[in-house]
Parts: C-alpha cells; sequence; structure tokens
C-alpha cells in the first residue's frame, strides 16, 4: 500500500533481512533513502535483492527525487538505478528482471545482475501507469491519465496489458468510467430525473438558500449527473427547513448538535464532534441546555425531549410543498429511490442513517 504521506525520507530497516534470508542476524541498522515520497518495495530473494520505489516530492524544502533504489537484503551497497525518475509501484517478472510503473508513461525493465535499466516500454494513450503485476507471462498495469473522451468526466482510469514484445498496449477501461457506466444504466433514472425537476420547479426559493444556490448553478446536462444534482437541491430543500425550523425554537449551531444526538440515541459527543466544535464549545452549550431545563445529566427531560420533537414536526411541516408537487407520483419515486438506497447500504457503500447508526452504537459495532 502506498504511504503517500511519507515525505523527504524514507527509513530502510536492516533488522529485516533475517527474516528474508538464512544469513547470520546482523546488528539492527537504519539508513534514510533519498526519495521524496515512498511507493513500493521488493524483495528479490533469488539475486539477494532489495528495491525501492519512490516518487519525486517538489514540495518538500530539500526536494528529493524519485525513481528506484537498490541494495541488498542488508542494506549494504545502496545505489540509485539510473534512468528511472518517478516509480509508482514494482513487480518482479517470469523472466527474473524488475519492472518498474513510471510515472511518466512507461514501464522500465532492471536487470538485477548489472542494476541497470535494460528496456523502457511506452504505455502510450495509458498514461500515469500506477500499479503492476504478472498474471503468468501477461504484463498488466493500472493508469490514471488515459485519453479525456470530452464527457466532463475528465481522464480515464483503467487497466492495460502491455506486450513487451512489440509494445502494444491493449486498454480496459473497468474503473471509475466502468462504474459511471453502469450507473447511467440504472433502471428508473430517466423517472426520477423528470420527477425530480417538475419538484424542483415548484419549490420556493424564499427563506432558503442553500436550495436556492444550488438551483441557481443549473443542472450539468448529463441525466446521471442531473439526477444528482436534483437529489442535492432537494437534500438541501430540507435542510434549510430544518435550520430554520431549529434557529426559530432558540437553538444556536452546537446546541442542536448535541440534543439531536440524544433524539437519535447515539452517544454524546460523537456525531457532533463532525461539525469540528471544540470541547470549550461543547461545555457552553451543555450549560446552556440544562440551563434551560432540557437535558440533565447527559439525558434528555421531558421538557427537552418535547423541545426536539417539536423541531422535527416543524421541519416535516416544512416539507409539505414536497408531498404536495410530487402527489401521485411520490410512491413510484420512493420506490425507485428507495431500492437505490438499500443496494448502496447493503453493499457499505454509503454511512448508514442516524437510526441505524444508533442501533450499531447500542451493539457495540459503531
Amino acid at each position: 500500500m502506498r504511504c503517500a504521506a511519507v515525505t523527504a525520507a524514507v527509513t530502510l530497516v536492516a533488522a529485516l533481512a533475517p527474516a528474508l534470508t538464512s544469513a547470520a542476524a546482523a546488528a539492527d541498522t537504519s539508513v534514510n533513502l533519498p526519495l521524496g515520497k515512498f511507493s513500493a518495495l521488493l524483495v528479490d530473494q533469488t539475486d539477494g535483492l532489495l528495491f525501492v520505489a519512490g516518487r519525486a516530492n517538489s514540495m518538500s524544502n530539500d526536494h528529493q527525487p524519485g525513481g528506484v533504489l537498490v541494495s541488498g537484503l542488508n542494506g549494504a551497497g545502496l545505489a540509485r538505478v539510473a534512468g528511472t525518475t518517478d516509480a509508482a509501484a514494482l513487480a518482479l517478472g517470469p523472466d527474473g528482471r524488475v519492472y518498474v510503473a513510471e510515472d511518466s508513461g512507461t514501464i522500465a525493465v532492471i536487470d538485477p545482475a548489472t542494476r541497470q535499466v535494460v528496456a523502457n516500454h511506452p504505455t502510450g494513450t495509458a498514461g500515469c501507469p500506477s500499479s503492476i503485476a504478472f498474471a503468468g507471462s501477461e504484463l498488466w498495469f493500472g493508469y490514471t491519465c488515459g485519453p479525456d473522451s470530452g464527457d466532463g468526466l475528465g481522464q480515464t482510469a483503467g487497466v492495460a496489458e502491455l506486450n513487451t514484445v512489440d509494445d502494444t498496449v491493449t486498454t480496459n477501461l473497468v474503473g471509475r468510467r466502468s462504474a459511471i457506466t453502469q450507473l447511467r444504466s440504472v433502471p428508473g433514472l430517466t423517472a426520477v430525473t423528470v420527477g425530480l425537476t417538475a419538484l424542483q420547479e415548484r419549490l420556493s426559493l424564499a427563506g432558503n438558500p442553500l436550495f436556492s444556490g444550488l438551483v441557481a448553478q443549473g443542472l450539468p446536462g448529463e441525466p446521471l449527473a442531473d439526477a444528482w444534482r436534483l437529489a442535492d437541491q432537494l437534500r438541501e430543500y430540507r435542510g434549510d427547513v430544518h435550520v430554520n425550523a431549529w434557529t426559530t425554537a432558540g437553538f444556536d449551531a452546537v446546541e442542536i448538535g448535541l440534543i439531536t444526538e440524544l433524539y437519535w440515541g447515539v452517544p454524546p459527543r460523537s456525531y457532533v464532534r463532525t461539525r469540528a466544535w471544540s470541547d470549550e464549545d461543547l461545555d457552553a452549550a451543555e450549560e446552556r441546555l440544562q440551563s434551560r431545563g432540557l437535558i440533565r445529566d447527559g439525558a434528555f427531560t421531558d421538557s427537552g425531549r418535547t423541545a426536539r420533537e417539536a423541531v422535527e414536526v416543524t421541519t416535516d411541516d416544512g416539507c409539505a410543498p414536497i408531498i404536495a408537487a410530487l402527489g401521485d407520483d411520490l410512491d413510484e419515486l420512493l420506490r425507485i429511490v428507495g431500492g437505490w438506497s438499500a443496494q448502496i447500504q447493503s453493499a457499505s457503500g454509503y454511512p448508514a442513517g442516524p437510526q441505524d447508526l444508533a442501533a450499531l452504537v447500542s451493539t457495540g459495532r459503531a
């Protein structure tokens, strides 16, 4: 796994050597490697060599370069492999040579016997190779800088196969773009987009700043992106109504966070931490809620529960225009998007809602 946070120097621990070779254990030593950002490590036990790949780090004060370093398994004879500059990944080929995914758009080949680059294979339009692996004699690599197809999604990412004999690259776009292609064909997408478009046009902008801001942005013009933007608009309409409800009820942002945790049944000062309030903020808000008789000893009072429930009722009342505008289409819309939601949550593709979160906390699984 790439450790992108490791900058300036990477520490090589020679104490690993006894686990990799039957040679007698040597004293623990370490050496700072002149690499900007660590990318990969490869052990060539046949040749008794250790290869370390890294990318350049132009943002560090000492501007450490990238490339591939090689040494013995005990760290002896450390040297840079000439001709490697921005190495993202390493793999040991079936021919015993080391293959390097270079961010510049090549697959370099290192001969362990000479510790030199003996070949460079261009990756063509599958730019920025970021991973590399062999399946038998077949060389496969992942890439992140494929050509921009002009559909607004930016450069393509995927997997490609490299024929090292004639440098033929065969791409197989299985990454982000493939997933988006599948989403575009989701049953019901058109019906949801049409329904939410009609709904948005019937909701008032007045007093709803977040909703108004999203409406002002317009729609991207692509079916999936349009449906996403419309769903954002509806969510923020409800969000505006909710903020109006709790501010009118006399709560501030810290207070509503604290009593909402009690309302959901999650531990105090757990979810509210996602809002980055300091301990001082939370302490002061808790004191205000206690002075108003809304909480006591970390729990709701009767009046506190009533006040928080009133906020929810007011929010529901403020969302009545949504229900009215959807009319007879409400049940069908809920059926479609409810199915999507169930599939996404069952695959752990999105955080659970507050009720599910509270259930997980109660069982100790959150």
